[in-house]
């Protein structure tokens, strides 16, 4: 930061005042002076004197300051009038002895105050800035407090701010104020600058685990993170989609299915999303192959799997189990006879004849 302040000599005004004098000096004292605003030039006046006297000076000047100096420069904090009085000790030669000299020295006006300012912003990480302000002061005028604001709320109290971490990303509008003063007045000035602020990059891996049936698939979102998940997002591969954490999903047709989960999470403000992906072989064999020596056929349709005997299948049994082996149905085969399913995807048939089993895939759209 830098500082500037200036004298400027100019203006003299010249006061005649009062002197006491001891009865045994010669000497005889006075001082001049001259005012430019607030700052007064004096000038120690002697006569009398011999060569060989020693002469020490004592200022009182008027505001609580004094000074031993024969020619002092004084600024003087406020206007107004001042009793100025100055003592000359004389010893030596012919006399030893003490003269004094008094005015009243009157401040008109302050001196003028002038400030202006400026800052530079960096980001040395996400969310967080660094300031750094220059300040110029004016002749006669010294900077003094400074203050970093944002959104009207105070941030900082030094020429540098340090490391401020904001909330959100984007543009922030931040403001420099510094008070100046000058001897009699003060000042101020007010800069502000929108800083564009960056969030750190976003850590987030979607992670898809696949529980394989065959032709039927639950796909679980095991995404570790503490962020917010606003959104999530399935795609299938074959047009169809979901938002479930744990989506069941059954192809029609076999083939090889890229699977998409994009996951969109809250970050500082803004939303931001990641996807990832994976493939499945989807194996849809709904060819339906009748046990040797039963003439059932077995159909599948919405949600029901309809065993048909073709011909006489007395004391055929079945048996309907899921891709996990759980057991879902069982019974003897009739004519039409049908079983009502949970969920649609694919099933393990086993029609049994005495000792003859046959076990074939359904696959129940």
């Amino acid at each position: 930061m830098r500082y500037i302040t200036c004298s400027l000599l100019s203006l003299t005004l010249l006061l005649t005042g009062y002197s006491s004098q001891a009865q045994d000096c010669s000497a005889e004292v006075s001082f001049e002076y001259s005012v430019f605003n607030q700052s007064v030039f004096f000038d120690a006046s002697l006569i009398g004197l011999s060569a060989e006297e020693v002469v020490t000076y004592d200022w009182d000047l008027g505001d609580g300051e004094d000074s031993i100096l024969e020619d002092p420069v004084h600024t003087y904090p406020d206007a107004g009038s001042y009793h100025v009085c100055l003592t000359v000790f004389v010893e030596g030669g012919e006399q030893n002895c003490v003269v004094e000299y008094c005015d009243q020295i009157v401040i008109a006006g302050g001196l003028p105050c002038q400030v202006s300012a400026s800052f530079s912003a960096s980001q040395p990480e996400a969310l967080s800035i660094n300031t750094n302000a220059e300040v110029n002061c004016g002749t006669f005028t010294t900077a003094g407090a400074i203050t970093w604001t944002h959104n009207g709320v105070e941030i900082g109290s030094a020429d540098q701010l340090q490391g401020h971490q904001f909330e959100t990303a984007g543009a922030h509008e931040v403001c420099l104020t510094v008070q100046a003063h000058s001897p009699g007045n003060t000042c101020s000035t007010t800069v502000c600058e929108l800083v564009e602020v960056e969030a750190p990059q976003m850590s987030l891996q979607p992670e898809i685990v696949t529980k394989d049936n065959g032709c039927s698939y639950r796909f679980i979102d095991a995404t570790e993170s503490e962020l917010a998940i606003v959104d999530r997002y399935w795609d299938f591969g074959d047009g169809t989609s979901s938002t479930a954490s744990q989506p069941e999903k059954s192809y029609d047709i076999s083939g090889s299915y890229e699977v998409c989960l994009s996951l969109t999470a809250a970050w500082y403000g803004t939303e931001e999303t990641r996807t990832t992906c994976t493939w499945v072989e989807a194996s849809c064999d709904q060819d339906i192959q009748k046990p040797v020596g039963v003439n059932v056929e077995i159909i599948a349709n919405s949600s029901t799997i309809q065993m048909k005997a073709v011909a006489a299948a007395a004391g055929v049994q079945f048996v309907v189990h899921d891709m996990s082996g759980r057991q879902v149905a069982s019974g003897t085969v009739s004519d039409m006879r049908k079983v009502q399913v949970a969920q649609k995807g694919l099933y393990l048939v086993s029609i049994i004849d005495g000792q003859d089993v046959e076990t074939t895939k359904v696959w129940v759209q």
